[in-house]
């Protein structure tokens, strides 16, 4: 018998033949192209709302109040880690694979990886200052932290701005949803434990109510009745140490003494 030749259309090149001779090993499946990217937009909202709260949570620390300085410098680790991994995530699953299917999206890829990696040069700034200010809380090291905070989220909603509206309607058309799954699980591999009930209060937090009824459905029940027992009290306590009025230590610390000719000077009042 005469085999017949059948092809599946994909967007790049042709998922090999078929035939109807029954002694020939069944073809895989077609590929169904497409898929949702919803989730991202929450992973974005959430870097959003941490990169905004953060230079405000530094300039509200008094000078030298290290122990201050510490807890905002620990928030701050916990969100440049976050959006580093995310980051690394997308460099290593979707590039490659943007510019191989849709040619014509080259541009907007190279000015993804171009953001990014100006991004990870602030953040690498950040992360230097944040741990010069948590020795002693020194003011002026303070100040400089906030100014970098300041420019790292303006480069990061630009970034956001673009990813959205350039490269992810094209995600929807080049990958499938198992390639988009396995991206996501990828990025999600990255959350310390101790950071998994403060980044789940944060994604609920900024989910919309369709995107709310979609993570009732996906979160694990078991993860939601932990964290309506005792994870919420990590998400509040990561909200307080953000806010630029929480409670300050009992005594301020103050500058340290300089010395002069070997004696040490008075203290800045």
């Amino acid at each position: 018998m005469r085999r017949r030749r059948v092809y599946q259309a994909a967007p790049t090149a042709l998922l090999g033949p078929v035939t109807d001779d029954k002694t020939t090993t069944p073809a895989a499946p077609a590929k169904t192209w497409g898929c949702r990217t919803d989730d991202i937009l929450l992973a974005h909202a959430v870097f959003r709302r941490l990169f905004s709260l953060l230079p405000a949570a530094v300039r509200g620390a008094e000078p030298y109040d290290r122990d201050r300085a510490r807890t905002v410098a620990t928030r701050i680790r916990f969100a440049t880690g976050g959006l580093h991994h995310h980051h690394t995530t997308e460099d290593e699953m979707l590039w490659d694979r943007l510019e191989e299917r849709a040619p014509a999206c080259a541009f907007h890829v190279g000015l993804m990886r171009a953001q990014h990696e100006r991004i990870a040069a602030e953040l690498g700034a950040v992360e230097m200052l944040a741990q010069m200010w948590r020795v002693d809380g020194d003011p002026a090291v303070r100040d400089r932290l906030a100014e970098r905070l300041d420019q790292a989220e303006v480069a990061l909603r630009m970034h956001l701005k673009d990813e959205e509206g350039k490269i992810l309607p094209v995600v929807q058309t080049v990958m499938t949803q198992l390639e988009w799954d396995e991206v996501g699980r990828r990025a999600q591999s990255g959350t310390k434990p101790q950071h998994v009930f403060p980044m789940l209060g944060l994604i609920m937090n900024a989910a919309d109510p369709a995107q709310r009824k979609l993570l009732d459905e996906e979160i694990p029940r078991v993860a939601r009745v932990l964290f309506d027992l005792f994870g919420h009290i990590q998400y509040d306590r990561l909200m307080a140490d953000l806010d630029p009025a929480a409670p300050r230590t009992a005594a301020t610390r103050r500058a340290p003494a300089r010395r002069t000719r070997g004696r040490a000077a008075p203290a800045a009042p």
